[in-house]
């Protein structure tokens, strides 16, 4: 059981993908998961743009650009 059963997921991980995580029973329940509102990125695109403000700024462009067209964070 989850007490955070949010609306949107960003997920980031080495391969882009959830991997084992979508086998678990927790994760299969979550609102987001079940809705289809997922959206998966890289640990290393997230970790680069994250070290000036500006590339913050582009990186949470993404995010929002990523949620509004329901498809992965490029």
């Amino acid at each position: 059981f989850s007490r955070i059963d949010a609306d949107h997921i960003l997920f980031f991980s080495d391969s882009g993908e959830v991997g084992e995580t979508a086998q678990a029973p927790t994760w299969k329940n979550l609102k987001a998961v079940k809705n289809g509102s997922v959206y998966c990125g890289l640990n290393n695109l997230q970790y680069d743009m994250a070290y000036t403000p500006q590339g913050k700024l582009l990186y949470m462009e993404k995010l929002v650009e990523a949620i509004l067209g329901q498809k992965d964070i490029d």
